[in-house]
């Protein structure tokens, strides 16, 4: 059987859809799975055992884009199943030639799929919305495996060269991301610092990481942040796979909801994560060694680009500025204290997959 999932989403989505990768192979150890993949992010699951073929697609090239779907169609696939409700995604499952296409579509596309369901990420985990469409194509009860990313034994080595040149064995890092995909789910600097110097003054090292252009927002958090031989910008300096890697080493990842904070998932590393506008319910950490901070605000989730009070002093980014430093730090010591280790030394624990949620509201 041949089989080709569809997602063309963003780092976050994409790592969420490992967990189908995996329970497939287990259950058609013989199928020919192939993935359809944002191509600025398929470093991701290039190293993937489970698949056996990738389409990198570059979503700002209409004639890649097309040289790829020529490239899928030769394959003659059994099943294509988008997990992507996007219009580029919708088009390439829709004309992808598969046998039986199904999934998430945009309308118009949805014409040329056998069945459309719905993504029901507003009323269950991102994961288990994938697993039901996996439960139409008649793949009941399969065994739900964790988020996984494989890292080559290259990449490691030169992750733990870069980390004896900047830390010794015995010290412990806590890793912060600052940045995020919209200004409504990136937590104010001066209060990532605040806690950045509490962590720093009880013994702990500090490492900024994140994108490239991410690099003037922690520069401008550290400026509030005294010099410190602990404290460490490593912003822009890695891969994906780089910073997979990096994370084995960390005890801690303090963080906006963004796509690095699903990397520190896949990769058993806890984390504090901060959720401003974002929704809960579909896109919190996929474990349970995680603390997830929801916003007090009554506007929380407004899933918006920009804050919706902004005409409102008052009110604006409320759903920030109500997650107090202390609380962050809080539940960062708690995490520290009860795992007090890196996170390649942590087990992992088997189908815990529920993220614990401190809704400040209450």
């Amino acid at each position: 059987m041949k089989i080709l999932i569809v997602n063309l989403m963003q780092i976050g989505d994409l790592i969420l859809t490992t967990p189908v990768f995996h329970s497939l192979r287990d259950r058609l150890p013989d199928a020919f799975i192939a993935a359809a993949v944002n191509k600025s992010f398929a470093e991701l699951v290039n190293h993937n055992p489970f698949i056996n073929q990738i389409f990198p697609i570059d979503k700002h090239s209409f004639k890649l884009f097309l040289d790829n779907l020529r490239a899928i169609r030769a394959y003659h696939f059994d099943l294509v199943i988008n997990f992507n409700r996007s219009e580029r995604a919708s088009a390439l499952a829709a004309f992808s030639g598969g046998k039986s296409i199904i999934g998430y579509s945009k309308p118009g596309f949805s014409l040329l799929f056998n069945k459309v369901l719905p993504n029901l990420k507003k009323s269950m985990h991102q994961v288990y919305s994938h697993f039901k469409v996996l439960d139409y194509a008649g793949f009941n009860n399969l065994n739900i495996f964790g988020l996984e990313i494989f890292i080559p034994d290259d990449v490691q080595r030169d992750i733990s060269i870069f980390w004896a040149q900047h830390f010794q064995p015995s010290d412990r890092v806590v890793a912060f991301n600052i940045g995020a995909s919209w200004p409504t789910k990136r937590w104010l600097p001066e209060y990532f610092a605040k806690v950045a110097e509490e962590l720093i003054e009880r013994g702990f090292h500090v490492a900024f990481v994140g994108s490239k252009p991410e690099l003037p927002l922690v520069n401008l958090c550290v400026s509030y942040i005294k010099p410190s031989e602990r404290l460490h910008i490593f912003t822009g300096q890695f891969s994906l796979l780089q910073l997979a890697a990096f994370f084995d080493n960390c005890s801690l990842l303090v963080t906006n909801d963004s796509g690095p904070l699903h990397i520190a998932v896949a990769r058993n590393l806890p984390s504090v994560s901060i959720y401003g506008s974002s929704p809960t319910i579909g896109f919190s950490p996929f474990a349970d060694n995680h603390f997830l901070i929801k916003s007090p605000a009554p506007c929380h989730p407004c899933y918006s680009h920009s804050c919706l009070n902004s005409r409102d002093s008052s009110n604006h980014f409320t759903c920030m500025k109500s997650i107090l430093p202390e609380t962050v730090l809080s539940f960062s010591l708690k995490l520290l204290s009860e795992f007090n280790q890196p996170a390649k030394n942590i087990p992992r624990t088997p189908n815990a997959y529920e993220c614990k949620i401190i809704d400040l509201a209450k």
